[in-house]
């Protein structure tokens, strides 16, 4: 039960995490993003993982 707990938490940090990205970066700027807001998002999603 402890291991399906862990990945439920797993994916729902992961799926908050994509959400906010979403929000701060990507969701009305350019059509195309940056290297620079790509490392963002993904710090902001491996950050939310890291904390599960």
């Amino acid at each position: 039960m402890i291991r399906n707990t862990f990945w439920w938490q797993w994916v729902l940090v992961t799926l908050a995490s994509f959400l906010v990205s979403l929000l701060l970066i990507e969701i009305g700027e350019r059509p195309d993003i940056g290297t620079f807001e790509g490392v963002i998002g993904g710090s902001l999603i491996g950050l939310g993982q890291s904390l599960v």
